[in-house]
């Protein structure tokens, strides 16, 4: 689609005179220049905004969050700001990825203690560091007192 949609303007611009910018209408070379430069970004920004609408919807069904309501949330903001503001949005508000209870394998929202399915307790490890803490030592000691 992008070959064709510059093989178009080229052409354009290379047989009608008037289609050319005002100041470049004597330069066939900087109007194809220009007409490439142009094309070239709108298929830039068409092309990110069809990834993060097909992103979001993916993620957000994958997530067990509401598919359809996301992707229309991010469609409505696509022409504020070039639909960045709503994809932040999302990836602010997106819930974290289910995991699997321990005893019966089915996915649990990762916000529940418990699983719904079996009653087991869900609780997943801290993100923290698993360094055990020391009693001082006898020279630690001695050096503190000191």
């Amino acid at each position: 689609m992008y070959l064709i949609a510059i093989g178009i303007g080229v052409t354009v611009m290379l047989r009608v005179q008037d289609a050319r910018p005002a100041g470049l209408q004597g330069d066939v070379g900087l109007a194809v220049l220009a007409i490439v430069g142009i094309i070239t970004a709108v298929s830039i920004f068409l092309s990110a905004s069809i990834f993060t609408i097909g992103y979001v919807n993916r993620d957000s069904r994958r997530r067990g969050m509401n598919s359809a309501l996301w992707t229309w949330f991010v469609l409505l903001m696509l022409p504020t700001s070039v639909g960045i503001i709503g994809f932040v949005i999302y990836l602010l508000m997106r819930e974290p990825l289910p995991y699997p209870c321990p005893r019966c394998n089915n996915l649990v929202g990762a916000r529940f203690n418990f699983c719904p399915n079996c009653n087991a307790i869900c609780i997943r490890p801290a993100r923290t560091a698993k360094r055990k803490l020391r009693r001082p030592t006898n020279s630690a000691r001695i050096a503190r007192t000191i």
